[in-house]
This record gives C-alpha cells, sequence and structure tokens, in this order.
C-alpha cells in the first residue's frame, strides 16, 4: 500500500492524469495465469507488481520479457536490491 492507497490506484490514477486510459488494460491476475494469453512481441509497455523477492520479479521477467514489442517497455515495482 502507498500512502494514498493502493498500488493500482496509484498506477490508475497516473494513466488517468496523462489521459492514456483508452490505450492502457489494467490486468490484475496472477503472472503465469495471464502471459500465455498474449503473443510474442504483442505487448508495447509492461507494469509488473509482483512479491518483492528477487525469484518472483525474475520469474515475472522471463514470463513476460517474449510478450514484449522490440523497443517496449518493462516497468518493475519495488525490485528487491541484491548484492
Amino acid at each position: 500500500m502507498t500512502e494514498s492507497g493502493s498500488t493500482y490506484d496509484l498506477f490508475w490514477s497516473n494513466v488517468k492524469n496523462a489521459r492514456e486510459e483508452d490505450y492502457v488494460i489494467p490486468i490484475v491476475k496472477k503472472s503465469e495465469d495471464t502471459a500465455n494469453d498474449f503473443t510474442n512481441e504483442a505487448v508495447r509497455l509492461l507494469f509488473i507488481n509482483v512479491s518483492h523477492e528477487y525469484e518472483f520479479v525474475n520469474r515475472d521477467f522471463e514470463l513476460w520479457y517474449p510478450k514484449v514489442m522490440k523497443n517496449g517497455i518493462i516497468l518493475l515495482h519495488d525490485v528487491e536490491h541484491r548484492e
């Protein structure tokens, strides 16, 4: 949670403020249940908000990387830094 509400609420507020709601489709589901619904290189912008542990973030990145277009963008929320 953020101070002003959930991450989703803040995300959607930013999308609306940018007047991009006609182009953004938020999907709130487990990545492994959703990634197979998309063909490769079908996604222009991907925002992943998952458990903050490296293993989970890495798994989601590996699932979604092929789905993102060349020159597309992947945003990862609150990734744990490991050395």
